[in-house]
């Protein structure tokens, strides 16, 4: 889904997996600032 659309927007596959991949770095890399919350009904439609 991130990566569809950073295709669209970048209309080049190679940037786009980039743009993806940079934004999972800096969320890693700040995951002790995030705050995440998870709804119960969200977690129950997955499984």
């Amino acid at each position: 889904m991130l990566y569809r659309e950073a295709y669209r927007m970048l209309c080049d596959s190679f940037e786009a997996e980039d743009a993806v991949q940079n934004l999972y770095l800096r969320l890693w890399e700040r995951k002790e600032e995030l705050k995440i919350l998870l709804r119960p009904r969200l977690i129950a439609a997955n499984c």
